[in-house]
């Protein structure tokens, strides 16, 4: 069998955000904070701290402190998350896919081509919606822990925008993919920089700015 710097080589690698893309909105955190809410494991107290963090953050970060606030994580076992995640990934996925997208993603699949998840939501939701999707490799945004539990605050890397990029890039020189053989598929203004590098883009149910974009570019185009 060969390696994944051999396989990177030669293989089209499809990477796929996934809130709004691979999953309809809202966001798989809300969906999967209401899951916690649902089975006790979210406080009252988590929920107030997330809300005062927001409020705090508000005036110097705007909206984007929305992305990036996990303060309702704090003193959550990362084990019990993580497991509740897999749980919850395993039976909702099939509820939430836009299926023109999940079918893209089983061609690729069909033909031997890496499939790849690349997110801004947390890192254990990310890699417990790869494992239900049977993708090769998924990455989210970190969340702090010390000691078995989640710090909360704010994302210590929050994959968005540019840094969607970088850490393209980062697993481009780590497993030897080429990046023209690299196949995006996003829905957002905000991963427009990670569209343009790679080899072949797709975008997803696009916005007007987006869709215009899109075509100026002679990129794909799927419905939501």
């Amino acid at each position: 069998m060969r390696g994944p710097r051999q396989q990177g080589r030669s293989r089209k690698i499809a990477m796929f955000d996934i809130d709004g893309t691979l999953i309809r909105l809202p966001s798989t955190e809300r969906r999967f904070a209401r899951e916690l809410r649902k089975h006790g494991l979210l406080p009252a107290a988590n929920q107030l701290r997330f809300l005062i963090a927001t409020l705090r953050r508000f005036p110097s970060e705007g909206t984007n402190v929305l992305r990036r606030n996990v303060a309702y994580l704090h003193g959550l076992a990362v084990d019990e998350v993580t497991q509740r995640a897999d749980l919850w990934a395993r039976v909702a996925i099939e509820q939430v896919l836009l299926d023109a997208v999940h079918q893209r993603l089983l061609k690729h699949r069909a033909a031997g081509d890496l499939v790849t998840l690349l997110s801004g939501t947390p890192e254990f939701l990310a890699s417990a919606l790869g494992r239900a999707l049977g993708a090769d490799h998924a990455w989210g945004s970190s969340v702090g822990s010390q000691d078995g539990r989640f710090t909360g605050g704010v994302f210590l890397r929050h994959l968005y925008g540019e840094e969607k990029v970088r850490r393209a890039n980062e697993l481009c020189k780590q497993f030897g993919w080429r990046r023209e053989n690299l196949v995006c598929y996003a829905d957002s203004w905000s991963d427009r920089p990670l569209l343009e590098w790679a080899g072949r883009a797709c975008v997803v149910n696009p916005s007007q700015k987006l869709a215009a974009e899109a075509q100026r570019r002679g990129w794909d185009v799927l419905p939501g």
